[in-house]
């Protein structure tokens, strides 16, 4: 019975009033990175009650929008499982329960798949730019393809050698699926390109390039202590050494001085952590650029190049 001039009121209150409560909140959410919203709707967005079409149609628009939303803001992907899965497996053969991979085999892993021995080495800071660089467009890639984060890449094999892995076997699927040749390098300008498009995404969102690439604040006041599975919290060190790292802390200056050098071997501004248009449009991401460029968004010089 109602008439096209009273629907205004319903969806503007039901769905628009939404609408404006989360839009007035997402900004402080994002900047603190936490928060919760919860929207409430109805029964009837499911089996519908008579006389309430429209109240039921703008719950049920509420009811999409917030299960949209729970998509948003994008969030990064987990990118640990690559190091941690590797250092567990090494963690059961330095206490005798399993044969491999030995702390050898980890340095050889490290050499092959996050660019060098000393990647492995958790006593320095050295070469771990670069890994996160590895690790990072390599895990964006196998996101893309739909791969097991646990199972991939095979970073080592119980029969072969050395027990090394193969990093080309993704590339390899790729190209036995859809005929198209691709190499190893080549699967990783893929995931390089999908994680700048990430970063440009997380800009747009409100992130502050340098400003918010930090980790929490204890990390550098706090002393690791313990830890379940490996209560010494030991790790393999220099030349293989097995160390622990029980009461380190993070070196404020030497975690900045990394930054610097993933921000470089990104090819971003090293001042400020943003990125710039030749970078983007290296990696494929001319609109991307363009977008970010009219926005102010961009470095506006690119310093550390």
């Amino acid at each position: 019975e109602t008439k096209p001039q009273d629907w205004d009121g319903e969806i503007n209150t039901t769905l628009r009033g939404t609408l404006n409560c989360c839009w007035a909140v997402l900004p402080q959410m994002m900047k603190q990175d936490y928060g919760r919203i919860v929207n409430i709707t109805t029964a009837g967005v499911k089996t519908g009650s008579q006389y309430l079409s429209l109240y039921g149609a703008s719950k049920a628009a509420v009811a999409q929008f917030t299960k949209s939303l729970a998509m948003e803001p994008r969030l990064p992907i987990s990118l640990l499982h690559e190091v941690t899965t590797c250092l567990g497996k090494w963690l059961t053969c330095n206490m005798g329960l399993n044969v491999f991979p030995t702390t050898q085999t980890v340095r050889a892993i490290a050499a092959r798949f996050w660019g060098s021995e000393v990647a492995a080495d958790f006593s320095t800071y050295e070469g771990k730019a670069l890994a996160a660089k590895k690790i990072q467009d390599r895990s964006y890639a196998k996101e893309c393809l739909i791969l097991c984060d646990w199972l991939w890449p095979v970073m080592e094999m119980e029969f072969s050698e050395d027990h090394v892995g193969d990093p080309t076997l993704e590339s390899r699927i790729v190209s036995a699926v859809t005929g198209r040749d691709l190499d190893e390098d080549g699967l990783y300008q893929i995931g390089e390109m999908v994680f700048n498009l990430q970063r440009a995404i997380h800009i747009r969102e409100g992130r502050k390039g340098r400003e918010s690439d930090v980790i929490p604040e204890q990390a550098y006041t706090e002393p690791l202590e313990y830890e379940i599975q490996d209560p010494q919290l030991i790790l393999p060190g220099k030349d293989g050494e097995v160390v622990s790292l029980k009461g380190r802390v993070v070196d404020r200056e030497a975690f900045e001085k990394m930054k610097d050098e993933y921000y470089q071997l990104r090819r971003w501004d090293m001042a400020t952590g943003l990125q710039t248009r030749a970078q983007l449009e290296e990696v494929g991401l001319e609109d991307v650029a363009q977008d970010l460029e009219a926005r102010g968004l961009l470095a506006a010089t690119e310093h550390g190049h």
